[in-house]
């Protein structure tokens, strides 16, 4: 069960060329991320 207030957690599987700038949108605005990546050089500076 959740806080009636609680933050959203999104989730990313792959930081490519569609997921990083994405994920890197939602970081900017706060939203806590879940990712995953097929290597460690592809996870942004989140």
């Amino acid at each position: 069960m959740t806080a009636p207030h609680s933050r959203p957690v999104v989730g990313f599987i792959g930081l490519g060329q569609m997921g990083k700038p994405m994920a890197l949108n939602l970081a900017h605005e706060g939203i806590d991320l879940l990712v995953s990546a097929k290597t460690r050089d592809a996870y942004p500076a989140l």
